[in-house]
């Protein structure tokens, strides 16, 4: 549906390219390894939309505005800031520079 060049093999799963966009699939265990606890209960489906990633131009203003919309959980790590899955309607939410 998509051609070769639009999906991409990974060590974890595979990429589709599309546009500026990109869709990683996964392994749960890849999921976990990537956001520990702020990864969402699969609920024992097999498939689901597990994390969102925006780029954000600062992660200081990323977590203002969540702090100000009381979002609890929130934690910094290197160059991302996640919002755990249990605060975001059961998808990690992940603002990246």
């Amino acid at each position: 549906m998509f051609g070769a060049a639009t999906v991409r093999p990974a060590d974890d799963g595979c990429s589709l390219m599309l546009g500026l966009s990109r869709f990683d699939i996964v392994h749960p265990a890849a999921l976990w390894e990537m956001f520990g606890g702020a990864a969402p209960d699969s609920r024992g489906r097999r498939d689901y939309m597990a994390a969102l990633t925006f780029r954000t131009l600062s992660l200081d203003a990323a977590e203002t505005a969540l702090e100000a919309g009381n979002i609890r959980g929130v934690d910094r790590i290197g160059t991302s800031v996640l919002v755990p899955a249990a605060e975001a309607f059961g998808v990690t939410l992940e603002f990246s520079v």
